[in-house]
């Protein structure tokens, strides 16, 4: 897929819009890096500091540093963060919602207005038994899709499904008190607009888009607010200052 490149003309949705922006880990170099780390609250500094590995530290600062950045420019204003009751981010007192995910070499930041937002990105890896993981994590439907199938297409639609199904539940904010298992979503197609199926708990009709942000990953992005319209932007460090 295409990404443009964004500019802070890009930064704020329209009613009916999901921005998803993309930051590649390895497009920000070390000075960039110390820069986004200042940026972070002394809290969020201490998150950092603690993990172990260079890669991992270095992922959590870029992705809430520049979270910060976006923040700044949408809101005009200091950056004020909080979480609900399940842990789900989000700002104080602006009707701009975001979500944000990274794995691997990737982070993904989504941005919305009025409307919740859920993003996910997995970097597709080497599991055993991915058969016996949908079976009993996913939906009974889901898992029956995906039993059977052979490499590559067993690992493509599996980790399509799983990012789809987190993309719903941060969207939700409902953490792990929403069993994957308990809702379904349009297992294909692998790439496009899909179907998700909550039941009676949350009959809304729902914005589910997968995509692949890059070779080797499988994300989502998800609303409870239906015919909402994906815009795809590059991050550019440079560009954004």
């Amino acid at each position: 897929m295409n990404w443009i490149l964004g500019s802070l003309v890009h930064v704020l949705p329209n009613q009916d819009e999901i921005i998803c922006w993309r930051v590649l880990l390895d497009s920000l170099n070390e000075v960039q890096l110390t820069s986004l780390y200042e940026s972070l609250e002394p809290g969020e500094k201490s998150r950092a500091n603690a993990f172990l590995r260079p890669i991992d530290r270095n992922r959590y600062i870029a992705a809430h540093g520049v979270l910060r950045i976006f923040g700044k420019h949408l809101l005009g204003a200091e950056v004020q963060i909080t979480v609900n009751e399940f842990g789900k981010p989000q700002f104080l007192n602006t009707p701009i919602q975001f979500n944000l995910s990274h794995s691997g070499n990737i982070i993904l930041l989504a941005f919305s207005l009025n409307s919740p937002v859920g993003v996910d990105v997995e970097q597709k890896r080497a599991m055993g038994d991915l058969d016996l993981i949908a079976t009993n994590y996913f939906h009974q439907s889901e898992a029956q899709a995906i039993n059977g199938l052979d490499e590559p297409l067993l690992s493509e639609t599996f980790f399509s499904c799983w990012s789809k199904k987190e993309a719903v539940v941060k969207a939700l904010g409902l953490g792990l008190s929403l069993p994957l298992n308990a809702f379904e979503v349009g297992t294909y197609p692998l790439i496009g607009e899909c179907i998700a199926s909550l039941g009676s708990q949350f009959p809304q009709s729902w914005t589910l888009w997968a995509f692949c942000p890059l070779e080797g990953y499988s994300a989502a992005l998800a609303s409870p607010s239906p015919k909402m319209k994906p815009k795809f932007l590059e991050f550019n460090y440079v560009a954004m200052q």
